[in-house]
């Protein structure tokens, strides 16, 4: 438990050093030592592992920022408003956070989702968790994203770590018919205009 402990100390020591070099190695008393320096002349099963190597397999995300994740994802509440969305999208993208883009203006769902969150349809929004900030604070969105576990900077977002909801037309994953949404869904069955027009004669 205590080697654990000193690793993770360890670790966010040599953070900010990119390419940083891990030792193991078990030195003449049987102990297992870790540290950024070469080991001696007389140590046993010597490891070395670069820290720009620790990463979750696959996706490349460190393991800090998994971790966050799934405890405390995040989600931008935005739309075109400008500036303060604009800051606010650079913020996450500078630190590297992926996150869910969600545009209440455009998806009903978003939008009664935002509503119940900060009782109004104000952007941006930023969620971590269950923890909302209405509107673009910087300071208050570092601290919210530093809370959470966040690292200061992950490296820019790759691919796919912005997932953006789909528009107006689809709630709860069905789409609504043209018809449905002009007529409120009067027209029965699988009728063409032609068809509901000839019935009417």
């Amino acid at each position: 438990m205590q080697t654990s402990a000193a690793l993770l100390v360890l670790i966010s020591l040599i953070a900010t050093s990119a390419g940083a070099e891990l030792y193991k190695w078990v030195d003449k008393n049987g102990k297992i030592t870790y540290s950024d320096s070469p080991p001696p002349a007389d140590a046993k099963r010597v490891e070395k592992k670069r820290f720009t190597d620790r990463v979750a397999e696959g996706d490349g995300l460190s393991f800090a920022t998994q971790n966050a994740m799934k405890k405390h994802p995040v989600f931008l509440f935005a739309n075109d408003c400008g500036e303060l969305c604009d800051k606010g999208k650079a913020l996450l993208a500078k630190r590297g956070v992926p996150h869910a883009l969600k545009n209440p203006e455009k998806n009903i769902v978003d939008g009664n989702e935002l509503k119940k969150l900060v009782g109004a349809l104000e952007v941006p929004t930023l969620q971590v968790g269950k923890y909302a900030i209405k509107g673009f604070n910087e300071s208050a969105w570092h601290g919210a994203l530093d809370a959470a576990g966040y690292p200061e900077s992950a490296g820019p977002l790759k691919a796919g770590s912005v997932k953006e909801s789909k528009d107006a037309n689809f709630v709860d994953g069905k789409a609504k018919s043209r018809q449905e949404e002009i007529g409120g869904g009067q027209n029965p069955g699988n009728e063409t205009p032609e068809e509901s027009a000839n019935q009417d004669k």
